[in-house]
């Protein structure tokens, strides 16, 4: 038997892989090595079994590297060969696509086609479009019903939009917060005190803290990052990603584009809760003030990169600039 799993949804793709391999109580043998050539992969996939049972041969991330190869079709009859394999196998493909463009590639190509009639497939995506947050909502409570948990469309609300539809954080802070309330009714308190924003929330509450020239409530926020591991030069990349948004935003209001839905969608955001914070402090700064904050970013990503300095002094000092600049 042959299984492929492949898409954008890397945590979707992850906990289908786990839930095969947890119900068949087969060994595993996992093969995750992008660079395998077809003779090896033969050698490996036509081995028989020394236990009757069988076992799971799972494969990260080869498919999506071989099929538009000039010798991709060479492996389907490889493939097609395996279910002969005496031992009661199974094939198990796990592939993550970054791109829509090569995801779309991948499914119109010739490769696909003959590797859909040998193995059962399966996709899955990332929600996208109309619909898509009612989908991401519809998943916090169901995974929160697993967990032992009711939570409010309130609750599922803050905590989609805190995180981003980052299933791995989501999940990873639903557990957390089902260990906190140990069965209890959730309250709203516990969403503030249990789970962590994602670090562009974060980024955000420190664009506003700077924009309002208000840079002692920003140090704080910044502190915090510094506490989980993230780097000065890392919360400049995230200032200089959101302030380019923040930027394109204040451009299209300034060409007299004012409707919310096309703005969204021309500078690529999707999180409604997010769009509303851009839009909010793009109305705030004019094109040239907004312009003056990105280019001191840029001079002082520099700074970081050519100078030993003392990174976090450097880059709190580097606040009490921004926030004056932007009174």
């Amino acid at each position: 038997m042959i299984l492929v799993y492949f898409g954008n949804n890397e945590f979707s793709i992850n906990k289908s892989i786990e839930k095969i391999i947890d119900d068949s109580g087969k060994e595993v043998l996992m093969i995750d090595n992008e660079k395998i050539d077809l003779l090896e992969f033969q050698n490996i996939i036509y081995n028989v079994p020394l236990i009757n049972d069988g076992r799971v041969v799972l494969v990260k991330n080869l498919l999506c590297r071989i099929f538009d190869e000039s010798n991709s079709l060479d492996w389907i009859p490889i493939l097609k060969g395996s279910l002969e394999v005496p031992g009661n196998s199974m094939l198990l493909f796990s592939d993550f696509f970054t791109d829509d463009t090569l995801t779309n590639k991948f499914r119109k190509s010739k490769f696909f086609k003959e590797l859909n009639d040998i193995s059962e497939i399966h996709e899955s995506l990332l929600p996208k479009g109309r619909g898509s947050r009612a989908q991401v909502l519809n998943w916090i409570n169901l995974r929160s019903k697993e967990l032992g948990m009711e939570i409010n469309s309130k609750q599922s609300s803050k905590i989609e939009n805190m995180l981003e539809r980052d299933f791995f954080s989501i999940d990873q802070e639903l557990k957390k917060l089902a260990l906190y309330t140990q069965g209890r009714n959730v309250k709203d308190d516990d969403i503030e005190n249990i789970i962590s924003g994602s670090k562009n929330e974060i980024i955000f509450n420190v664009l506003d803290q700077i924009i309002n020239g208000n840079y002692l409530k920003a140090i704080p926020i910044i502190r915090k990052l510094y506490v989980q591991g993230v780097t000065s030069g890392e919360l400049v990349f995230l200032l200089i990603s959101s302030l380019h948004r923040i930027l394109q935003i204040r451009s299209l209001i300034d060409e007299g584009i004012k409707d919310g839905e096309s703005i969204s969608s021309t500078v690529g955001l999707t999180n409604n809760y997010y769009f509303k914070k851009l839009m909010q402090q793009a109305f705030q700064k004019t094109t040239n003030n907004l312009f003056i904050l990105l280019e001191e970013l840029f001079v002082f990503e520099k700074k970081l990169k050519t100078q030993a300095v003392d990174e976090k002094d450097e880059f709190e000092l580097f606040l009490v600039k921004l926030s004056s600049i932007s009174v």
